[in-house]
């Protein structure tokens, strides 16, 4: 299960440790009031899925998320183990040291380099498991680096990958997603990007729309499956179209015959 650490608070510091630990493999974590501390959560391991504020984010290796006290959310793992390296931290001035971070609501951070991350951790860990008389003070010193670690790889995660990389990470989501539904949101968050600049370079480097893209992938997988027998209707739910109809529809434009007279 990992190993933990719940500290006694003595409401001394402006932002404090309340618990921190690591999770070898995550249980489904379903918190309909949410949890009572703010949260920063590290994968060091696997892949998951959180859900919050009605989205839903692929959470894997070398990324993290923030969860503001008391949000309602959803977390579990999709690629066994998911461990998660987490933190949980309060204090009487830690509302507005998080919003002067840019941290309210919920993060979802791509780490560039998690060196920094992972020394405030050990700082604040091994203060904790010391618990000598002065060491709960210098393991809230550590919080606050851990928390200034965190918003500059916030804020370095932020910046505008170049249009190749952009695009190139759009289109990686599109083909380990094409079978299922997707927005374009969902496919801009993975790239980095906003919506608008994603449709902008994508149609700049490849000449269609993201989600041109998208049916030409599902009609590429289409076709392997309909050369290798597979009946009409489950190749349509296969390749992600879920409705038949359109998908004789799209297929036709796009091969001029039908998928019954293709091969």
């Amino acid at each position: 299960m990992g190993e933990s650490i719940y500290p006694v608070i003595k409401g001394i510091s402006p932002v404090t440790a309340a618990g921190i630990g690591v999770t070898d493999d995550q249980y489904n974590c379903v918190r309909r009031n949410g949890y009572p501390d703010h949260q920063i959560n590290l994968c060091i391991r696997g892949e998951g899925v959180l859900k919050v504020d009605g989205r839903e984010y692929r959470i894997t290796e070398g990324m993290s998320f923030f969860l503001a006290k008391n949000v309602p959310h959803e977390y579990y793992g999709t690629d066994k183990p998911w461990t998660l390296k987490w933190v949980t931290f309060t204090g009487f001035s830690c509302d507005i040291f998080l919003a002067k971070l840019g941290l309210q609501n919920h993060a979802v951070v791509t780490h560039k380099d998690i060196s920094g991350l992972e020394a405030a951790y050990s700082g604040i860990y091994g203060h904790l498991k010391k618990n000598g008389e002065y060491d709960a003070l210098l393991a809230d010193s550590y919080v606050f680096r851990y928390l200034a670690e965190y918003h500059i790889s916030m804020k370095k995660s932020l910046e505008t990958p170049s249009g190749s990389a952009a695009v190139s990470r759009a289109m990686r989501y599109i083909s380990e997603h094409f079978s299922e539904d997707m927005s374009l949101s969902e496919i801009s968050d993975f790239a980095g990007v906003s919506e608008q600049y994603l449709c902008r370079v994508f149609k700049r480097r490849t000449g269609m729309t993201p989600f041109d893209y998208v049916t030409g992938v599902r009609i590429s997988c289409a076709k392997e499956l309909l050369a290798g027998g597979t009946p009409i209707k489950r190749t349509a739910e296969l390749s992600g179209f879920n409705d038949t109809s359109y998908f004789c529809k799209v297929f036709k434009a796009h091969e001029g015959v039908s998928p019954g007279k293709f091969l």
